[in-house]
């Protein structure tokens, strides 16, 4: 059954303009080609009540004029939009569409609405607040922060944006509290369990607010520095570490040895400060020394697990006297507990906290210390050391007598 001039409001506005809908309400959604559909989505996507026949139209490379006249005239018919058309030639033809229940389109199409998105708009603002407010006043990374949410908080980032970049800002602010480092594809996969997941605009807008450096986030291949009586080999190709004061080895490369050649059971002595690896690596030839380079990535520990494998040996472990250097402390061991292999601390004790220069705690070391000490597998030295630092107040580099 066709529709009636009756069925249709005409409101003529001179003598070649005139504006049409339909007196009916709108109560269905009529059936669309998929094609229409897509396109139909995309209009009612934004919040505008009003678009004209050219924007809607150039917004598609893959539109057909026919068939996308033809979606605007079921959207008519089923009382969706109102036109408003002009005469040219004879002919009247639409110039642009009004929505005449938006919200209900939307809803209908899987869309979400104006309100709903204020909603989430608010929500969102609502949980990023709570989050800012745990942050502490001092935080290194707080200025930073501010700047990033003052950007995303404009009304013109889409809200799905600023849930992915406010997710990111958080994983960035948890990995630097918890002292990691490493390569871009390893923060990737730490905060989105991907390592391709990282857009190069979300590491610009990343780099550009906290700083990719700042964040101990690498651009290049990562290495190991190493240095100590292993020859290393990888099928018929072998390298002598004894030959220089240290080599820096891509760390995917030292995770694919075939085998490890040594005299005896090595000693391996992991130190966090440059200058005191490259300092100790000169003096202690009979030991692998291997620098840290902050807190152990993923990538660093399988390879040290791989070490171990095929030269197993004890550990000593130097860091600074500070909370972020226990947490290292306690990442580090890890390839030697899980083989049950003896390690411990060396050159980090309590008395040697009381007698160097000493340097207060921050805010976030206490929190540290916290999180440290509520760990249940935690040595009691290590503990000991950590409780030293929370009750004197003070912590220590270790380059002062390393």
């Amino acid at each position: 059954m066709r529709d009636g001039a009756e069925d249709y409001e005409v409101v003529a506005k001179g003598r070649g303009a005139r504006h049409r809908a339909r007196r009916e309400a709108p109560t269905y959604l009529p059936e669309l080609r998929p094609r229409q559909r897509t396109w139909l989505q995309a209009w009612a996507r934004t919040h505008q009540s009003t678009r004209s026949r050219e924007a809607l139209y150039k917004a598609h490379a893959d539109l057909d004029l026919e068939e996308a006249d033809a979606l605007v005239d079921k959207l008519l018919h089923a009382g969706w939009v109102s036109l408003r058309e002009t005469l040219q030639r004879g002919v009247w033809l639409w110039q642009s569409l009004q929505w005449r229940d938006l919200p209900a389109l939307q809803q209908q199409l899987g869309l979400p609405t104006a309100q709903a998105q204020a909603s989430d708009q608010t929500d969102w603002q609502d949980t990023m607040n709570a989050w800012l407010e745990r942050l502490p006043e001092h935080h290194p990374l707080r200025a930073g922060v501010l700047d990033a949410l003052a950007d995303l908080s404009a009304n013109r980032v889409p809200y799905r944006r600023k849930q992915e970049r406010g997710a990111l800002l958080r994983s960035a602010c948890l990995w630097f509290d918890e002292n990691q480092s490493g390569h871009r594809r390893d923060f990737a996969l730490w905060a989105r369990n991907d390592t391709k997941s990282i857009t190069d605009t979300e590491w610009d807008w990343l780099d550009q607010h906290l700083g990719l450096a700042e964040l101990s986030i690498q651009t290049f291949t990562p290495m190991v520095w190493l240095s100590g009586p292993l020859c290393l080999q990888w099928g018929h190709h072998s390298l002598d570490l004894g030959l220089l004061d240290h080599q820096a080895i891509p760390v995917h490369q030292l995770g694919s040895t075939t085998a490890i050649q040594c005299d005896a059971s090595p000693t391996y002595w992991l130190i966090e400060n440059r200058a005191s690896f490259e300092r100790q690596a000169r003096l202690h030839r009979d030991k692998v020394v291997i620098w840290m380079s902050g807190r152990p990535t993923h990538a660093w520990l399988k390879a040290m697990g791989h070490l171990l494998d095929q030269a197993p040996g004890s550990a000593l472990i130097s860091a600074d006297l500070d909370p972020s250097g226990l947490a290292i402390v306690m990442a580090a061991c890890q390839p030697w507990r899980r083989r049950q292999l003896p390690w411990r601390m060396h050159d980090m004790s309590v008395p040697l906290l009381h007698a160097a220069r000493p340097w207060p705690l921050g805010p976030h070391d206490h929190l540290l210390l916290e999180t440290l000490l509520a760990a249940a597998d935690m040595p009691a030295d290590v503990k000991a050391l950590a409780q030293a630092m929370r009750d004197s107040g003070r912590k220590a580099e270790q380059e002062g007598w390393l």
